[in-house]
């Protein structure tokens, strides 16, 4: 195969390129959960919801460890074609280790609330603006949908809320919601 190194190189560094998004969107979203001090409500995320961000990210790393060591069998067979993948998948697997060490309960990973939005921090940084917002409806009774203008659907997974913290979360939604005038249907209305 003609140009093998550069095609080999081209996929190393496209690989590199969407790592380093998802890790700057990973540590951006930790800083910015951090510093975060303007929410009304603020809670822990459920216990359930850290274990599942750890399997999640646990199994990202035995993927990409998998990949490593297929690239490390293919290195037999032409070691300075492969050495720049094994390099990259290296670096998002120690990056990975590393996160998944952070991923407790604790300032990163909670839900907050307040006038303007709703956000909460699993592996990215998930955000829910009141602007735009047209619905607010519970989706098959594990979901919240938000519905928006022109058609956008964003769903918060109410596995992120502890279970004591759910009337609490509700009350001030619907509080919010009711101030803003923003429709919302009875299942949330009544959901516990």
């Amino acid at each position: 195969m003609p140009f093998k190194m550069e095609v080999m190189s081209a996929l190393a560094l496209l690989v590199f390129l969407l790592g380093i998004l998802r890790i700057r969107r990973r540590w951006q979203g930790i800083k910015d959960m951090s510093q975060f001090k303007q929410f009304e409500l603020d809670m822990n995320v459920s216990k359930a919801f850290i274990k599942r961000e750890k399997l999640f990210t646990f199994m990202e790393i035995m993927f990409m460890s998998a990949a490593i060591i297929i690239y490390i069998r293919l290195s037999l067979l032409d070691f300075d074609l492969m050495i720049v993948m094994i390099a990259v998948l290296s670096v998002l697997v120690a990056e990975s280790m590393v996160f998944l060490s952070r991923i407790e309960e604790g300032k990163t990973f909670r839900i907050g609330m307040n006038a303007k939005v709703i956000a909460y921090f699993g592996r990215e940084m998930h955000l829910f603006f009141y602007t735009g917002l047209q619905r607010v409806e519970m989706y098959q009774s594990d979901t919240i949908s938000f519905k928006y203008k022109d058609g956008l659907v964003l769903f918060l997974p109410i596995v992120v809320i502890n279970e004591k913290d759910r009337l609490l979360f509700r009350e001030t939604l619907v509080s919010i919601l009711d101030e803003k005038n923003i429709y919302y249907d009875d299942a949330l209305r009544n959901w516990k």
